[in-house]
């Protein structure tokens, strides 16, 4: 792979990619490399769609081209990206290459491939001998998710937790915090400038990898698909509850089954409670906030009296027991 990178990109934000291919079949590992560099799809483009201007018109900061046979037999698409370039940052993914690996040499490639897209090298591994095994990121389907399940001070809840989580955390997080329509956007911001892990709000299409942060939309219905895309629909009927906490489970338990865990944070309503109760029973861990941490204790009460918890603690104490866990 090379690079041509741009500094345009600003740190801590997110950045938005376009991802140029033809192939449908290497479409999955470069949306997943968008993903884990906690960026946002905002555009593909196939080779064969190409025509004057289509690149200029794409709305992203990095263009992930893949280097695809047919670029050989055609040099003037190339040719015509890197004209319309203008100030984006260009990557380059080796389509033979990548498509060869498995296991943790994949995991190798993720992390590498997303830490060019996100213009830092915060996820290449410390040292270039690093042995592929001990690479953070599992690229097989056997790495843990986490639910992070909040509602009236749960934001500042989250933030002390995230603030402390290490940024080699080899979990996926997902965050189902009630909230405003008008506030998520601003929450996923305000968490992401705080956190280790890049944060940014689920869309339909992105894949739930390890090392990253999902905050779970506000009036649809989050599923996955059987590659762990996210799948977002409209209710049919709105629940109390926006986004529902129990619903959000559901839909991990039935991808992730016994990797599902779940922490509950503060908040005064029912809802995460039916949901604590599925995660003990597929075999998962539930921990809690200390009830005398939160500044409503309902959501944690009623998860601790529908069972047992692994762990009861402030959530920068709860943060430190999941680094503790996940350390390889």
């Amino acid at each position: 792979m090379a690079n041509t990178a741009s500094n345009s990109r600003v740190s801590g934000a997110a950045t938005t990619v376009a991802v140029l291919y033809e192939q449908a079949a290497h479409r999955e590992a470069l949306v997943a490399a968008v993903s884990a560099a906690g960026a946002t799809l905002t555009a593909e483009l196939r080779f064969s769609e190409f025509a004057a201007g289509a690149v200029d018109a794409l709305p992203a900061e990095v263009l992930l081209l893949n280097l695809e046979p047919l670029l050989d037999r055609k040099p003037a698409i190339l040719e015509q990206v890197l004209a319309e370039q203008g100030r984006r940052g260009l990557v380059f993914n080796d389509a033979a290459a990548s498509a060869q690996l498995d296991g943790p040499d994949r995991a190798r490639w993720l992390r590498h491939l997303a830490a060019k897209i996100s213009g830092t090298g915060r996820w290449l591994p410390p040292d270039p001998q690093l042995p592929a095994d001990q690479v953070p990121l599992a690229a097989n389907d056997t790495f843990e998710v986490w639910l992070l399940g909040a509602s009236i001070g749960g934001p500042e809840a989250v933030r002390s937790f995230l603030a402390e989580l290490s940024p080699e955390c080899p979990a996926a997080l997902l965050l189902a915090q009630h909230i405003g329509q008008e506030f998520v956007d601003s929450l996923a911001e305000q968490l992401n400038q705080v956190s280790a892990l890049p944060v940014s709000l689920a869309r339909s299409g992105m894949t739930v990898v390890p090392g990253q942060v999902l905050v779970t939309p506000v009036g649809q219905m989050m599923s996955f698909d059987a590659a762990g895309r996210v799948v977002l629909t409209d209710y049919p009927t709105p629940p109390q509850y926006s986004p529902c906490i129990d619903d959000v489970i559901a839909g991990l338990l039935e991808r992730y089954g016994s990797r599902l865990h779940g922490i509950i944070f503060s908040g005064m309503a029912s809802d995460g409670v039916a949901g604590a109760s599925a995660i003990r029973e597929s075999g998962g861990q539930l921990w809690v906030q200390d009830p005398e941490s939160c500044v409503v204790a309902s959501m944690v009460e009623g998860a601790m009296r529908d069972g047992p918890v692994q762990h009861r603690l402030p959530p920068a104490q709860l943060a430190r027991q999941l680094n503790q866990r996940l350390r390889p």
